[in-house]
Formats: structure tokens, C-alpha cells, sequence
């Protein structure tokens, strides 16, 4: 027979498990999206850097004009506009968790009082 207390490990090691894998996926998915807005950027002005002599003048004016826009245009990644995708949503989703942890700590916490109380109440009567 499984004790209560063996299920309540198996049920906590499950849901730390299942949290650290997706904080992980988040973080890789944030560094990817900063790693690429960055060399974005970075390959907008080496672009723009190079001369293009032996290429159609046509041809030209396109690299010129593509290598503006990389260098002009911010690039940012964003879940579905809402937020963006870059280390600052990891500093706002550890900020997140730890209110709500505290929070969460407090009624734990009047929920033991409760219960203090009410059983000195009890045995007074």
C-alpha cells in the first residue's frame, strides 16, 4: 500500500519537473529571439558597409535599400503583440511568480492562525 505522503513527493516532483522544463523552454525561446534581433541589427550595418562595384547598379540600389531597412527597421519578436520576447519578460515572469508566491505564503500563513484559533476555541469551551 502507497502512503499519502509518497504520492504528495511523486505529485510535487512532477510539477517541479514539469515547471523547470517549461521555464527552460521559455528561456531558450527568449535568448533565440534576442540572439537573432541582435545580429538583425548587426547584419543591417555590415551590409550597408560593403560596396557592391562589380554588381548591377540595380541590383545595388536593392542591397542599399534591403540594408536600410534591416538597419532602420527595429526587428522584435512579440507573442501575439502582446508582450515582447526578450530578457526583460524573464525578469517580469520572476517578478510575477515571486508576488504570487508571497501572496500565497500570507494565506497559508492566516490559514494556520485560523486553525490555531479555532482549535483554542474548542478547548475552552
Amino acid at each position: 500500500m502507497v502512503s499519502d505522503s509518497s504520492d504528495e513527493r511523486s505529485d510535487a516532483g512532477g510539477f517541479l519537473s514539469f515547471a523547470l522544463f517549461n521555464c527552460i523552454q521559455v528561456m531558450v525561446l527568449v535568448l533565440l529571439c534576442s540572439t537573432t534581433t541582435t545580429q538583425a541589427r548587426r547584419a543591417g550595418k555590415l551590409i550597408h558597409k560593403f560596396t557592391f562595384s562589380e554588381l548591377d547598379t540595380g541590383l545595388e540600389d536593392v542591397i542599399q535599400l534591403f540594408s536600410l531597412q534591416l538597419y532602420h527597421e527595429k526587428i522584435e519578436f512579440s507573442g501575439l503583440g502582446l508582450f515582447r520576447l526578450d530578457p526583460s519578460l524573464v525578469q517580469l515572469i520572476a517578478a510575477s511568480v515571486t508576488g504570487y508566491l508571497v501572496i500565497l505564503a500570507q494565506f497559508d500563513a492566516g490559514a494556520a492562525n485560523a486553525t490555531i484559533r479555532n482549535g483554542a476555541n474548542s478547548s475552552l469551551a
